[in-house]
C-alpha cells in the first residue's frame, strides 16, 4: 500500500516537472520568435505554468491530509490495512436448552414480510447488531478515499486473539476489544458501571459520570497507543454507546468531527463523550474531552 501511494506521487511530480519543463522551455523559445507567434508561445507556456501550479497545491493538500490522517488514526492503519471490529453473540445456553427440538431456521423471522405465501428460512448460527453494523458504515467511510486500502472485518471473539494491529471496534460492553483495552491499560481512561438495574453507565478518570436516558443516550470515542515503544503507530478505536444510538451517534462523530478532535488532543491517548438524541444519530452533543485525566471539554 505504502509502495502504491508513493509510485502515485511520483507520477504526479513527473508530471508537474514535465509541465514546468515545457512551459519555460516555450517562455525561452519565444524571446527568439517574431509576433504573433511569440504571443501565441507565452499563452500556451502561461496555460503550461498555471497546471504546474495547480498540480503542485493539490500534492502539498494531498501530503497535508496524509500528515493530519497519520497523526490521528495512526500509520499503521493507514498503510497496513483497515480492521474493523464487531461484538457477534450466541443464543445463552439457557435459551438453546428451552428451544431444544426447534427447527433452528426457523428461530427468527422477517420483521414484515413482503411476499404472500413464501417461506424463509434463516440460518444465523451467530448474530450481529443492526445497530453495531450501521457504526461500521460510517467508520468504513473514513477511508473511501484512499484507493488500494485493504479493508478487514472480524468479530471480537478472534480480534481480541489476533491484536497485533491497529482496529476500531464498536460496542461498550458487548465488545469484547472493550474489555481488552480495560484489563491492559495501565491507567483506562474510563470504566463501565453497573447501574443496579440492568444496565450500566460510564465514568471517566476524572470521575464524570454519563448516562443515558430515554430522551438522550450517551456515546463514546476512545484512542488508545497499546505499544507506544515497539509500535508507535499502532492505535485501537472505541466507537461505542451506552444504547444502539449512542453507538450509531460516535461512529458519526469521529467520522465528521475526527480533525476538531485532532486540533483538540493533538497525538496524545482521549476519551470523548457525546450525547445522542435518542430520535436520531446525527445532532450530537460534545460532553467531554479527556486526554491523560486532564479534561479539556
Amino acid at each position: 500500500m505504502k509502495d502504491l501511494r508513493r509510485s502515485g506521487s511520483e507520477r504526479l511530480v513527473n508530471v508537474e516537472m514535465l509541465a514546468a519543463f515545457v512551459g519555460l522551455l516555450l517562455i525561452a523559445v519565444s524571446f527568439a520568435t517574431p509576433s504573433p507567434w511569440r504571443e501565441i508561445l507565452v499563452a500556451v507556456a502561461s496555460s503550461f505554468l498555471f497546471m504546474t501550479s495547480l498540480l503542485l497545491v493539490q500534492t502539498f493538500h494531498r501530503r497535508y491530509l496524509n500528515t493530519v490522517s497519520n497523526a490521528f488514526f495512526g500509520s499503521e492503519m493507514l498503510e497496513r490495512c483497515a480492521v474493523f471490529v464487531f461484538p457477534e453473540f450466541v443464543l445463552a445456553p439457557e435459551v438453546v436448552e428451552s428451544l431444544a427440538g426447534h427447527n433452528p431456521q426457523r428461530l427468527y423471522a422477517k420483521s414484515k414480510k413482503q411476499f404472500a405465501n413464501t417461506v424463509h428460512r434463516i440460518d444465523l448460527p451467530r448474530a450481529v447488531a443492526a445497530n453495531d453494523m450501521e457504526a461500521l458504515v460510517y467508520l468504513a467511510g473514513l477511508f473511501e478515499s484512499n484507493h488500494g486500502r485493504r479493508f478487514e472485518l472480524r468479530p471480537d471473539t478472534t480480534a481480541v486473539h489476533q491484536c497485533d494491529c491497529s482496529f476500531m471496534s464498536v460496542g461498550l460492553s458487548s465488545n469484547d476489544c472493550t474489555h481488552l483495552y480495560l484489563t491492559t491499560s495501565e491507567t483506562p481512561l474510563f470504566e463501565i458501571v453497573p447501574d443496579g438495574n440492568g444496565s450500566e453507565y460510564v465514568k471517566l478518570q476524572d470521575g464524570s459520570e454519563f448516562r443515558s436516558d430515554e430522551e438522550r443516550q450517551v456515546g463514546l470515542v476512545l484512542r488508545h497507543t497499546p505499544e507506544p515503544e515497539d509500535h508507535p503507530g499502532r492505535r485501537w478505536f472505541l466507537v461505542a454507546g451506552v444504547g444502539p444510538v449512542g453507538t450509531i451517534g460516535a461512529a458519526w462523530y469521529l467520522a465528521e468531527k475526527w480533525r476538531t478532535l485532532h486540533r483538540q488532543v493533538g497525538e496524545r491517548d482521549f476519551v470523548t463523550v457525546i450525547s445522542v438524541p435518542s430520535a436520531t444519530e446525527r445532532r450530537v452533543k460534545l460532553e467531554a474531552v479527556l486526554v491523560d485525566a486532564v479534561k479539556l471539554v
